[in-house]
């Protein structure tokens, strides 16, 4: 367990919590900032309001009810345009609170898609995440209803419902999700294939695996698209993986030890009280931090993942010429302004830190973030596994092997 658990365990980087590979405000929403709990925008046509939801859904016996949080836009249901049929569109939601933009905001690909074909668009938040409590705390007795299945039944309550609230008549509904909701578009679309006439997962990990080491595989690859000028013939994926060899060959001795904290302005330093989990997390939040810029380069979803937290500024960062622990420090500088907005003195680096946040269970201590990060964790070390580790031969050496 205490493998899982630090495998699974949040990496810090500044004002951004990342956990096992899931960046702040969930990997649909990233790189956006957290919306804040009391956000009140909304769009055109749309209605922010509550659904009543079971609790669950595998006991006939059990009639508890909760609210759970959703949007409804109909200012683009236009029956002409669906040959005269309704046309639904379900957005569903992930592990993070859902913001108004996916059924609001026409720059977005549902809502264009609904404009085109005149359909109506409902967005569903995820059970034990943003507003939406079957339970009001997280503790692992109450954490056993967040599972794929009820997130999945879910879903198929609320279309059988929505069909009946508003009188659709042999309406075709499509599922729309990305990464984590991509994985369950495609699961719901196998599960309960009646209720749609089709889906768009995208970005959908549909094989389960507890040891997730092709996701480094992967951002290497989106390293060799890139074709600039680097220092000493080297390929930016070469010089990524020498200072990751370097780095972790420092972490061996308490000299080498010392040295990063002071190249990385490591906030606690390490000393001689530094265990193998605080050396690990250092490399979990390094990780984090180059896995950010690589994977959302030129998603579309700003201008940040278009010119700034890219994977070609990334390598510019590295084909700098000076010590190579300096542009590992460099990089983490502009990762933290162009992706958290703070510039940073310092490198938060507390493993003590990281277990206390994501043991609390009280919502509102834990915030928006915190939520999710625990979520998370849960679903991951319960259910999907997508632990993401370094046991192949990958550009971050062996800093984060499965068993440690």
């Amino acid at each position: 367990m205490r493998t899982l658990l630090l495998l699974c365990i949040l990496a810090t980087a500044a004002a951004g919590k990342w956990m096992n590979g899931r960046p702040p405000g969930g990997l649909v929403n990233a790189p956006f900032h957290l919306n804040s709990r009391a956000e009140t925008t909304q769009f055109p046509g749309q209605i922010l309001s509550n659904f009543s939801q079971k609790f669950n859904h595998f006991d006939p016996l059990d009639t508890r009810r909760w609210d759970q949080r959703m949007y409804y836009n109909p200012i683009h249901a236009d029956r002409n345009l669906a040959s005269g049929q309704d046309i639904v569109f379900l957005m569903i939601g992930g592990e993070g609170r859902e913001p108004a933009k996916w059924s609001g905001d026409d720059n977005v690909m549902v809502m264009q898609y609904a404009k085109q074909f005149g359909a109506t668009v409902f967005d569903l938040e995820h059970r034990f995440f943003g507003d939406s409590r079957p339970i009001n705390d997280m503790k692992t007795s109450s954490l056993k209803y967040l599972t794929t299945e009820q997130a999945l039944a879910d879903l198929a309550y609320f279309i059988t419902s929505m069909n009946k609230e508003h009188g659709f008549q042999n309406p075709k509904w499509f599922t729309f999700g990305g990464s984590y909701p991509g994985a369950l578009c495609a699961m719901f679309r196998s599960k309960y294939p009646e209720l749609t006439a089709g889906a768009v997962c995208s970005s959908a990990p549909l094989i389960l695996s507890l040891d997730f080491y092709r996701s480094f595989e992967y951002l290497k690859k989106k390293l060799d698209f890139f074709t600039l000028s680097f220092q000493k013939n080297l390929g930016c994926d070469e010089l990524i993986r020498q200072s990751f060899d370097t780095m972790q060959q420092l972490s061996l001795t308490a000299d080498g030890r010392k040295t990063l904290s002071q190249k990385l302005r490591l906030d606690p330093p390490f000393d001689s009280k530094t265990t193998k989990a605080d050396i690990n997390n250092l490399f979990a939040n390094l990780y984090d931090a180059h896995q950010g810029m690589i994977q959302y380069t030129y998603d579309g979803s700003s201008d940040k993942t278009k010119y700034y937290a890219t994977a070609e500024q990334l390598c510019r960062i590295y084909n700098q010429d000076q010590d190579m622990l300096d542009n590992v420090w460099d990089h983490l500088a502009w990762y933290n302004q162009y992706w958290n907005g703070v510039n940073i003195t310092s490198f938060p680096n507390s493993y003590a830190d990281a277990i206390k946040d994501i043991s609390e269970t009280d919502y509102d201590i834990l915030g928006d973030g915190g939520n999710e990060a625990r979520g998370w964790m849960w679903l991951c070390c319960n259910e999907m596994g997508w632990l993401q580790t370094t046991d192949t031969d990958t550009i971050f050496g062996s800093t984060l092997p499965m068993k440690f």
